[in-house]
C-alpha cells in the first residue's frame, strides 16, 4: 500500500459522513444519490466507518453499525466498496479483516447483503438466506460468526426481514 494512503477509523462527522456519500455514490452508481444520503442519515452516532483515505478522500470504506435482532447482537456492514481506480490493492479485503478482527468482543456475529457471495464467502461469511423472508431477486444475507453458529441462530424466532439500515 502506498505511504499517502492512510487507514482511520472514522465517525459520523459532518466532514467524514460527505467523504463517505462521496465514495458510495462513485461505487453504488446505479443508486441515486439522495436515496443513499437518506440511508446515511439513519446511522448513528454508534456507527463506525473503516476507511482507507488519500488527499482527503475516501477511497475504500466499509460501514458497521450495531443491530439487535431478537436476542443476538450483531454488526451490520454495509457500503462496502473500493474506487475503481483502487481497487486490486487489497484495501478491500484489509478493512474487512480489520472489522472482523474488531468486532469479536462487540457482536455474536456479523450481518451483509451481497450479490457478490463468493467475495464474502472467502473471509467465512455464509448464506443465510433460509432464515430471512424470501426474496429471489434481492442480496444474499451472508453471517460470520464471532459465537458459534448454532448458538447465534437457534435465537432467531421467526423469518427475518431484509432491511435494518
Amino acid at each position: 500500500m502506498q505511504e499517502d494512503i492512510v487507514f482511520r477509523i472514522a465517525t459520523p462527522t459532518s466532514s467524514d459522513m460527505q467523504k463517505y456519500l462521496g465514495i458510495v455514490c462513485d461505487v453504488f452508481y446505479k443508486i441515486k444519490p439522495n436515496v443513499l444520503q437518506e440511508k446515511l442519515e439513519k446511522l448513528g452516532e454508534d456507527t463506525r466507518f473503516y476507511v482507507f483515505e488519500k488527499d482527503n478522500l475516501f477511497i475504500s470504506s466499509l460501514f458497521i453499525h450495531p443491530i439487535m435482532i431478537d436476542s443476538v447482537m450483531v454488526g451490520g456492514i454495509g457500503g462496502v466498496g473500493t474506487r475503481l481506480n483502487h481497487r486490486g490493492k487489497g484495501y478491500g479485503k484489509t478493512l474487512l479483516k480489520k472489522v472482523i478482527s474488531d468486532s469479536r468482543g462487540s457482536y455474536d456475529a456479523l450481518l451483509l447483503w451481497t450479490k457478490v457471495f463468493q467475495y464474502f464467502n472467502g473471509f467465512g461469511f455464509q448464506d443465510i438466506t433460509q432464515y430471512f423472508q424470501e426474496d429471489p431477486n434481492g442480496p444474499t444475507p451472508m453471517m460470520y460468526f464471532n459465537k458459534p453458529e448454532a448458538d447465534v441462530l437457534s435465537r432467531f424466532s421467526e423469518k427475518l426481514p431484509r432491511r435494518y439500515f
